[in-house]
């Protein structure tokens, strides 16, 4: 695009954007007006606008630095390019587990979100349900997230105390906690039934885990089945690590 074709405007806010990224320490609006030569009041509306858009904020110092919406930028394409790995990779341990039901969840705010599914039911297709929430303190998934997940605990306990949700299933807050500490060092979170059925989730990020439940193969372990799971998580995340 000829650069006469350019939005004066914009070019500026963006300049301004990589100005203020390529030093973290923060900046002040008068180092804005004499890196660029602009007028004072054109880099303060500029920089209101950004700030409005939350592209910038600025400290009790008066220092501008990056706001959120920047990382939240990365974080939606981040999102979308791993529920599309997902939607690859989950046909994939579906053939290789046919009886399995298969799940790929995110934690959104203080809720469990089944974002996909694959089930012997119906084979070879790809449920994306709507709002199937999963509990927190009663399957592995909801484990998986409270050991690995990025989430807000305060926000958390006050939606689900654990007295009322997770005590019942888990007796003491000590108890539950050394059991999400067995969960970190395992690396995964599962529960077994028997000798042949397990349920496991598996962290995909902070954001994310990738579930099984379903009857052990024939002639596998266990453990070569959460080793098959923890590398099919891995190729997710690998598929996304540039973003």
């Amino acid at each position: 695009m000829p650069n006469s074709d350019l939005v004066n405007s914009v070019v500026k806010a963006l300049d301004i954007l990589q100005f203020v990224s390529d030093r973290p320490e923060g900046v002040r609006l008068g180092e804005i007006v004499d890196a660029f030569g602009l007028k004072r009041p054109t880099a303060y509306n500029l920089v209101r606008t950004l700030r409005a858009r939350h592209y910038l904020e600025q400290d009790a110092a008066r220092k501008l630095r990056l706001g959120s919406a920047p990382g939240e930028l990365l974080a939606g394409q981040r999102r979308g390019s791993l529920l599309a790995a997902a939607e690859r990779e989950l046909p994939r341990l579906s053939g290789c587990f046919p009886d399995a039901v298969l799940t790929f969840c995110e934690l959104s705010g203080c809720e469990i979100f089944c974002r996909l599914r694959m089930s012997p039911d119906r084979p070879g297709q790809i449920q994306r349900p709507l709002s199937f929430l999963f509990p927190p303190y009663s399957t592995v998934t909801g484990l998986c997230f409270q050991a690995f997940g990025e989430f807000d605990a305060a926000g958390f306990e006050r939606k689900y105390p654990f007295r009322e949700f997770g005590s019942p299933l888990w007796g003491s807050l000590e108890a539950f906690r050394r059991m999400l500490d067995d969960c970190r060092r395992a690396g995964h979170a599962e529960r077994r039934e028997g000798d042949s059925e397990l349920y496991a989730a598996i962290p995909c990020g902070g954001r994310f885990s990738l579930g099984f439940h379903g009857s052990i193969p024939a002639g596998r372990t266990a453990e070569q089945l959460l080793g098959e799971l923890k590398t099919a998580a891995e190729r997710l995340q690998e598929g996304v690590s540039g973003i």
